[in-house]
């Protein structure tokens, strides 16, 4: 659950109903498709090394689109699809303003996690969201063969 809360929990006087989904402040189509790579391609060798066929990447298109179950092919036409996705936004994950910063601080944890507190929510909450996942691929790399550098050259663009 996201919160934009600047008190604690406890401080918290509405009610909130468990039941209900929880509201992320992420894009739809990036939560599609990163969805659709958790559940189908974890254990996938090499994914984000091999394009995607064109068909499959418009078949996720209009999944999206249609609020349909994506079905194609193959996997690593989802994985381009995310990559696709991610660099058509109209600002980069970590926006132009803040990159010159992120790049001079990106070996410092503190500092790191400093800078991304100034970042704007929404780009804040895409860029944990896709770190999130690339830290379960990267989990899974016994099976998968995931490295961190090939990774980082995939998403380090966008």
């Amino acid at each position: 659950v996201v919160s934009t809360q600047s008190t604690g929990v406890r401080d918290v006087k509405e009610k909130v109903d468990v039941n209900q989904p929880a509201i992320l402040n992420i894009p739809k189509e990036l939560w599609r498709i990163v969805d659709y790579l958790f559940q189908n391609a974890l254990q996938e060798e090499d994914l984000f090394l091999y394009g995607g066929s064109n068909m499959d990447m418009g078949a996720v298109r209009d999944a999206i689109d249609t609020n349909a179950p994506i079905r194609v092919s193959s996997v690593h036409s989802v994985a381009e699809s995310l990559i696709c996705f991610l660099d058509s936004l109209p600002e980069p994950v970590i926006p132009y303003e803040n990159f010159p910063q992120c790049l001079e601080h990106c070996n410092h944890f503190t500092n790191s996690r400093a800078i991304l507190k100034t970042i704007d929510f929404s780009h804040r909450n895409v860029f944990k969201y896709v770190c999130a996942f690339i830290r379960e691929l990267l989990a899974n790399s016994a099976v998968n063969k995931a490295d961190p550098k090939k990774l980082s050259q995939n998403f380090g663009k966008v």
